[in-house]
């Protein structure tokens, strides 16, 4: 009843707002380009809302993890629960599994993979991203499953016809951090290449945390707009020591210490993408075709209980997506139909000492449409379906066990009806509804057993989780401000979780999510851009039974209820820019406390960064400090009770930056 109150209380104030809008410019500038019907649109031809991120804004921002400043978006979170730099990302509120319920994508391609594990992040150069698409509540028409929460869209630059440029970064800081970067294009009138890597290197701020990480990314085009063709390569390896938790006591004795000093995950990999975009027909007709291929090795060492535990896995991926984009008309209405075919094979090989060695592929075969009829100037109308066979079976062979190996064959779906109308160019309401799905990683479905323990390895199927997803936003723009308000929630079936209590992968009884978003950015003099959000979260159990247990109405741990960020980009004069965020996460359960019976919850915290950065001609100096006022906190925690309560990864206090940057170009 009280959230009915809230949601009724926040309906009422946008009637309020929208009786004294104005006439203002379009919300959107016709210069911005998204991808979010895997074809370049401008924003407002999509009836769904999407936030992009440009390559100027992540510039003027100073920050150098990609988790980090997406954590500055509405309903985004960002969890380290590994001590890696490629942090989990969790769009509206999945808690533990939040990576695998938003969908991350590199140039309209999968980098999330079929394994529990975060999207490679560190592997994108930072000088290389033009932009980022974020779609929140979307994407499952289009690109499949794990798209629940949304989809997240790194676009990265391509070279410009004509033009010739360079740039080097160099910066060095706090835990004997080094970040070096270097990057530059050539093009002529008809064929151009871009080359952006980086070396990135620290200590961090726990014992046994060091990384060296390398990154390289090359684009080679034409300049054809009827028949182009891009070949996109890129390679990226990583050396990581792993620190471990820390125990409540151990918080408050040495938060920096580790009680894993041996452990390690060392991986490498690449990909290459072809893609070719034809115009057909009179050219009214386009035709795009993605050819891609990448590869990741991973070897570790891990110690617990005890037990020492080494391997090492290697995952190869080939994907082939052609999609073809219609413009018709119906009954008067200009419409434009996307037509495509997805299809991928997914190769995994482990070796392990326990012993085990285990073989998986799973196979996706998918077809998907969308139509979007435009039914009047301003007002979009959006219909879109996928149908998706996937095969999958997993199996090791070094057990003789019926239960070590097995095969799940489905055939899935998904769905999205979605509407945008503008007013008069100062205001837009969208509103959708779907289905969406999410089948089960193999970390989820297979476990490797203890032979120490004399437990076998075993292969386990889970049903697909499903949702049925609703949403309705609406944004404004008045005086200097743009402001945008979202109210979401999903039904869940199905959802795919670790059972601590059990210590097993298991579907869940039915759940909730819901919230509000709510977004705001000011030009407040030709100068100064200053920005504010608040995201309310809320996951439930919806009904049913949990360990014997009615989790009726039960908190679902890891989704904190309140977070905000404000935030200033302010120009001092014409060579000198200061740019400021703070960042508020609210309390919320600790994990594996599905029962909520643990008796507190995460501490809630905030957090600071300052920059400023000076420009001499084409040299940039910066300096930042991140976590400014020394706040000790964590992202995640499980609850563990006595005597250790709960295990956490500790976050970094404060650390500072200093950096130089040389651009030159046409």
């Amino acid at each position: 009843m009280k959230k009915r109150r809230t949601y009724a209380l926040l309906a009422g104030l946008l009637v309020s707002e929208s009786a004294h809008v104005q006439e203002m410019p379009d919300l959107v500038a016709d210069e911005v380009v998204v991808t979010t019907s895997r074809f370049e649109e401008k924003p407002g031809d999509q009836p769904i809302g999407v936030t992009v991120i440009t390559a100027e804004e992540i510039r003027i921002s100073g920050e150098t993890s990609l988790p980090r400043l997406l954590a500055r978006q509405p309903g985004v979170f960002v969890r380290d629960n590994s001590g890696s730099p490629d942090m989990q990302v969790d769009l509206r509120g999945f808690g533990a599994t939040g990576d695998q319920n938003t969908l991350v994508l590199l140039d309209g391609r999968r980098l999330s993979e079929y394994e529990l594990t975060a999207a490679r992040w560190s592997a994108i150069p930072i000088e290389s991203i033009d932009r980022i698409e974020i779609v929140r509540g979307s994407g499952a028409v289009l690109y499949g499953g794990g798209a629940t929460g949304g989809v997240i869209n790194v676009i990265t630059k391509g070279p410009d016809r004509g033009i010739k440029s360079f740039n080097a970064y160099a910066g060095g800081g706090s835990y004997n951090t080094r970040d070096y970067r270097v990057g530059g294009q050539i093009a002529g009138a008809s064929v151009g290449l871009e080359l952006n890597g980086g070396h990135y290197a620290s200590d961090n701020y726990r014992e046994n945390n060091r990384v060296d990480q390398n990154n390289f990314v090359a684009d080679l085009r034409n300049f054809d707009p009827d028949h182009s063709l891009n070949l996109k390569l890129g390679y990226d390896k990583q050396d990581l020591r792993l620190p471990g938790t820390r125990t409540e006591a151990e918080l408050d004795s040495d938060r920096r210490g580790t009680r894993t000093p041996a452990d390690f995950s060392n991986r490498h990999g690449g990909f290459a993408n072809l893609s070719g975009k034809f115009g057909l027909g009179d050219g009214d007709m386009e035709l795009v075709t993605d050819l891609g291929y990448r590869e990741k090795k991973n070897d570790f060492h891990a110690a617990f209980s005890g037990l020492s535990l080494d391997g090492s896995t290697k995952v190869e991926t080939w994907s082939f997506s052609p999609r073809l984009k219609i413009p018709h008309s119906a009954l008067g209405v200009n419409n434009s139909l996307v037509f495509g075919v997805d299809w991928e094979d997914w190769d995994y090989t482990s070796t392990r000492t326990n012993p085990a060695s285990a073989t998986a592929q799973q196979r996706n075969s998918a077809v998907y449409l969308q139509n979007v009829a435009t039914l009047a100037p301003g007002t979009t109308l959006s219909l879109g379906g996928r149908l998706q066979r996937i095969e999958f079976d997993a199996n090791d062979s070094t057990a003789a066990a019926d239960g070590a190996s097995g095969e799940q064959n489905r055939t899935v779906s998904a769905y999205e009806v979605s509407a945008r109308h503008q007013f008069n160019g100062a205001a837009a309401l969208y509103g959708k509804y779907g289905y969406s799905f999410r089948v089960a990683t193999l970390d989820e479905v297979y476990s490797p057993g203890l032979g120490a323990f004399f437990i076998p390895p075993s292969v386990g199927f889970l049903e697909p989780q499903t949702s049925h997803d609703a949403e309705v936003g609406f944004e404004t723009q008045f005086g200097p401000g743009r402001y945008r308000i979202a109210v979401h929630y999903s039904a869940l079936k199905n959802e795919i979780h670790f059972d601590s209590n059990a210590f097993a992968n298991v579907n869940l009884p039915p759940t909730d999510r819901s919230g509000v978003e709510l977004e705001s950015k000011w030009t407040l003099t030709t100068s100064a851009l200053l920005f504010a959000n608040y995201t309310y979260a809320d996951a439930r159990f919806r009904s049913g039974v949990l360990g014997g247990v009615d989790v009726s109405g039960n908190r679902i741990p890891l989704v904190p209820r309140h977070m905000a960020n404000v935030g200033i980009d302010w120009s001092i004069g014409e060579r000198t820019r200061l740019n400021a965020a703070a960042n508020y996460v609210g309390s919320q359960l600790y994990d594996g406390d599905e029962l909520n019976t643990f008796g507190s919850e995460m501490p809630a915290y905030w957090t600071a960064d300052l920059g400023v950065f000076h420009t001499i001609e084409k040299w940039t100096f910066g300096a930042s400090v991140k976590n400014l006022f020394d706040e000790e906190y964590y992202t995640y925690a499980l609850a563990t009770g006595p005597p250790s309560n709960f295990i956490a990864y500790p976050a970094p206090e404060r650390n500072f930056l200093v950096s130089v940057q040389y651009r030159f170009g046409d």
